[in-house]
């Protein structure tokens, strides 16, 4: 989402269809006026990290212990990347995002079938993601709370996944 002058956010989350409690990959790069913000993770489901641990750590811990706006204990992993500066950093973003997701992805087919539940992780990033402010101001209310629920986290709603 680009607007001209004032910011670009670019986010991608991945929910996996399969793997017991698999985590859902996320990445977003963030720029708005002169400052940057990056981060990729692998989002635990109810708090699993054995996933995480037997499949990506060979990767760096996290360096960031607290959030503003996050349980990082909770609902990130201790693989998360995150970067904050004053100078654009895209290309290093998007080399990490590339790295972690192409694992991410080579890993899927290989795990057995289930039924994932995200209803709990999207709704407590719907509830807590800074988004929702930034697009409030620039779109209105109605614009960000769609945007946040539907789009960037439609699992907090049963009704996305058929559940009534």
């Amino acid at each position: 989402m680009t607007v001209p002058g004032k910011f670009f956010a670019e986010t991608m989350l991945v929910y996996p269809c399969n793997g017991v409690n698999f985590p859902v990959f996320g990445s977003e790069y963030i720029e708005m006026r002169g400052r940057y913000f990056g981060a990729v993770d692998f989002h635990p489901v109810f708090g699993e990290t054995g996933h995480i641990e037997e499949y990506f750590s060979d990767f760096p811990d996290r360096i960031v212990e607290k959030s503003a706006h996050y349980d990082l204990d909770t609902y990130f992993s201790r693989k998360l990347w995150h970067k904050r500066s004053d100078k654009p950093f895209y290309d290093e973003f998007v080399g990490v995002c590339e790295t972690r997701l192409s694992r991410f992805m080579g890993i899927l087919p290989h795990l057995p079938p289930n039924d994932p539940d995200y209803v709990d992780l999207d709704a407590y990033m719907a509830e807590n993601d800074p988004a929702h402010g930034i697009l409030k101001a620039y779109f209105g209310p109605e614009f960000a709370d769609d945007y946040v629920k539907k789009f960037l986290f439609p699992g907090n709603s049963v009704d996305f996944f058929g559940v009534v």
